[in-house]
């Protein structure tokens, strides 16, 4: 059994398993992307991989990592008269919009209690620092740039600092391709930064793979096993309370 970083997260592994006879990929959720201080998932031969599909249709295709990276840099330094309120996955995405921030003009940072601990715990063990400020109490000033978990971007304290601070918000996800994502977490802007691969980067691991079974699990599973099936592999999606992969 062989331990290959995902790309994800901080952490985040894919696991090799060479049987008597076959060997096996599983990715868990991956990204073969760089992005800020993670470096993507290499993709290594095997004969059947079980590969994530939260992305896996057509309509999800991400912008160049790079080209995304500079918009938001540049929206934060256009925005740099009002404070801006960041949501994105406490793990992950917190700490790359953290890196994004520190590229910009905004003097100061400050972060949630959860993601300063998230942070503390990646800075013990990677070489990367955030340089964030867990906030007391929170009301930023104009300059101030604010990370934040995005299951609080409805609560009542972000209302309050849109109204009193007149703060800005914005929401980051893979998701945010749909302008539905923008509306449903009331932000006045959105950007498509994922941790996840996108349609085309699902597709990219499967071929530099080249195994000869594929399962599919999570998100768009069925639809990736069938556009795979299309493209010559054998490809099926895995099933809910499925215990072995042989089991139909």
């Amino acid at each position: 059994m062989e331990l290959l970083n995902a790309g994800h997260v901080a952490g985040s592994r894919a696991v090799r398993v060479e049987g008597d006879e076959r060997t096996y990929l599983y990715t868990g959720d991956c990204s073969p992307r760089d992005r800020c201080y993670l470096d993507g998932l290499d993709p290594v031969p095997a004969d059947v991989l079980v590969i994530e599909a939260t992305y896996g249709t057509p309509a999800y295709v991400f912008p160049e990592q790079d080209e995304l990276e500079r918009r938001i840099v540049e929206w934060l330094n256009d925005t740099l008269d009002r404070p801006v309120l960041l949501f994105g996955y406490a793990l992950g995405r917190a700490q790359k919009l953290q890196r994004l921030v520190a590229r910009s003009d905004r003097p100061r940072l400050f972060v949630s209690e959860a993601i300063a601990d998230l942070n503390a715990a990646i800075e013990t063990h990677l070489d990367v620092g955030f340089g964030a400020t867990e906030y007391d109490s929170l009301a930023p000033e104009p300059g101030d740039a604010v990370v934040l978990p995005i299951g609080s971007a409805r609560l009542d304290f972000v209302d309050r600092l849109v109204e009193e601070r007149d703060a800005v918000t914005a929401g980051f996800s893979g998701w945010a391709v749909e302008d539905s994502f923008r509306y449903r977490g009331g932000y006045d802007e959105a950007f498509v930064l994922s941790d996840h691969a996108d349609f085309e980067e699902l597709r990219a691991v499967v071929d530099a793979v080249d195994p000869d079974q594929v399962y599919t699990q999570h998100g768009f599973a069925d639809e990736f096993a069938r556009e795979l099936t299309t493209r010559g592999y054998d490809a099926q999606a895995l099933k809910q309370d499925q215990t072995s992969l042989g089991q139909f």
